[in-house]
């Protein structure tokens, strides 16, 4: 999987973790800084996995 940076804000209501130049893509919430970057990367983790599952083929060359 290709490296993205990941940027954490702290919000009154816990901390958010989007990706680097994606607007209004929140992929990791959580109450502490940890537990956002963790939910953060379970989820490129599970998109990883549908990917592949998807197009049953390396990730990032999709199979016809």
């Amino acid at each position: 999987m290709q490296p993205f940076k990941v940027i954490v804000e702290k919000h009154i209501d816990g901390y958010v973790a989007y990706p680097l130049g994606l607007k209004g893509v929140v992929i990791g919430q959580g109450d502490t800084y940890k537990e956002s970057l963790m939910r953060e990367h379970q989820v490129k983790l599970l998109f990883a996995k549908t990917y592949k599952t998807l197009y049953k083929g390396s990730f990032g060359t999709p199979q016809k």
